[in-house]
């Protein structure tokens, strides 16, 4: 991922075993919700195809921040 591809305010976030498989857990840690695990998916689309055997740790993806991704979803 190059830093151009990255929005200003979006960082790269490898995922760990305690995350892997399941983009819920990220989502409720990151953003407060586990609903929103299909934020993480939407950012990357490039990188995510399957939500679940995808989200794997070691994977380094884009992560927006929480005011973001609720702005996204409208709260």
């Amino acid at each position: 991922m190059t830093q151009t591809s990255l929005g200003l305010s979006d960082k790269e976030f490898l995922i760990t075993k305690k995350s892997a498989n399941r983009p819920d857990l990220l989502a409720s840690d990151k953003f407060g919700s586990p609903e929103l695990w299909w934020v993480l998916v939407l950012s990357n689309l490039e990188i995510i195809k399957d939500p679940i055997a995808d989200f794997k740790e070691g994977t380094v993806i884009r992560l927006i921040t929480a005011s973001r991704a609720k702005q996204i979803v409208g709260t």
